[in-house]
């Protein structure tokens, strides 16, 4: 294998910097539709179960279905041209939503975006294995995740100022799709794949085997089953107090739009502070099960302020500070699920677990909204603080389950391959 310099060139950092922008870009789209919540629903005449499935369900299980595939597409098309036509289809697909007239239309187009914004993270990935020295990976991936963290943090916190002064989704979307197109342009002339390196060298993001094979390994693996779930699980009430009810639910609590807005952000703010913090605690004291259990105990914690100490706005944005913070132990979810698997199957797992990210809240979405137009008589909006204490406990259960794989099912690696589980 080729060795690596530990200097970092200029066009690595480009390329990079590029793609964690295109990430960001894609985590924007992802959560941006909850913030136009009120208006999507009032425009395309949508119920409460419809909105989730086009701000949650569609988008999810569009990207989380496409987790492992896009790694052979990465490695089949190469970086440049998969970046180029994933970042096209995103900024197409987010032009086309916001000239929606009808809740097939805007299904249609959330599930090409899903589809599109499947190959952010994955992109990234591969340009940090290609470009950045191997002793700082992690360092940078979590740099990485910051940057990409930042959108959501753009969703809740500017774009609500547009709201604010008459923007609607329509012209927002509208400008989101021209700087998809952008961004696309600077892919299309800035990015290169590393031609330094071999094309057979050994990456995560490789695959040695067909897919259906590789994923048959990683089910009958355990482990990689409960870090999944404890990672799915961790993060889903970050994602979806974003892209749903998170900002209705704080206005029925008595705050202003803006400060909903400003506590939303607030959480991720945290879970971009969380990624490459609890990875650095981890790395450093050896462990991944403590932190992990740190993680999810961080999360239990903000929820139960958020829902349940709603009166008290400093435990309040406390709590969405720690639900941040608690949500970024999936990042450790990610390397823990690396270091049970074999080095053929890595990224398959590491699709697998990301793959959990977005089933998680796809699934679960739809399932929260039937329960608050059930509690509450066949309501689609107005609910009572009561009802959404009712039909958030599954948040909060989930979040449970979190702390109970960390506790009682996944095992320590101490940061090293766990061979003595491995599929020969």
């Amino acid at each position: 294998m080729i060795s690596r310099k530990n200097k970092i060139s200029i066009m690595g950092a480009i390329v990079c910097t590029i793609l964690a922008i295109f990430f960001m870009y894609e985590f924007l789209l992802r959560t941006i539709v909850g913030t136009f919540q009120i208006e999507i629903q009032t425009t395309l005449g949508l119920s409460l179960i419809t909105f989730a499935v086009i701000s949650s369900s569609a988008y999810q299980l569009a990207y989380g279905f496409m987790q492992i595939p896009v790694g052979f597409i990465v490695r089949r098309f190469g970086l440049k041209k998969t970046a180029f036509l994933a970042t096209t289809l995103c900024a197409i697909s987010a032009m086309l939503f916001g000239l929606s007239s009808s809740f097939a239309d805007a299904l249609i187009y959330r599930i090409v975006m899903g589809l599109g914004s499947s190959f952010g993270f994955i992109c990234l990935l591969v340009a940090v294995y290609e470009w950045m020295p191997r002793q700082h990976l992690g360092l940078f991936i979590g740099l990485a995740q910051f940057i990409g963290t930042t959108g959501p943090m753009i969703a809740g916190g500017p774009v609500n100022v547009l709201i604010q002064d008459g923007y609607g989704f329509k012209s927002v979307f509208t400008a989101i799709g021209i700087i998809g197109f952008i961004i696309a342009a600077l892919i299309l002339v800035l990015v290169k794949n590393n031609v330094a390196n071999k094309p057979n060298e050994v990456r995560y993001i490789a695959y040695q085997e067909p897919v259906w094979t590789s994923m048959k390994k990683i089910f009958q693996l355990k482990q990689t089953w409960y870090i999944a779930i404890f990672s799915g699980s961790v993060f889903f009430a970050i994602e979806y107090l974003s892209e749903n009810e998170g900002m209705i639910f704080l206005r029925t609590a008595g705050y202003s739009a803006k400060l909903a807005a400003y506590m939303i952000s607030l959480s991720w703010f945290g879970h971009a502070i969380g990624c490459p913090l609890l990875g650095f605690i981890s790395d450093r004291i050896q462990r991944r099960k403590v932190v992990m259990i740190i993680a999810a105990s961080s999360a239990l914690f903000g929820v139960c302020c958020i829902f349940y100490l709603t009166h008290i706005q400093p435990l309040m944005m406390l709590g969405f500070l720690m639900l941040g913070i608690g949500a970024a132990g999936q990042s450790v979810g990610f390397v823990t699920i690396a270091e049970e698997c074999q080095k053929q199957y890595v990224a398959a797992g590491m699709g697998f677990n990301n793959s959990m990210l977005m089933i998680f809240p796809a699934s679960l979405g739809p399932i929260i909204g039937f329960l608050l137009t059930s509690i509450s008589g066949g309501k689609n909006e107005g609910f009572s603080m009561a009802e959404f204490h009712l039909g958030f406990s599954v948040i909060v259960a989930f979040v449970a389950v979190a702390l109970i794989m960390a506790v009682f099912f996944i095992r320590e690696t101490f940061c090293k391959p766990q061979k003595e589980i491995l599929i020969c």
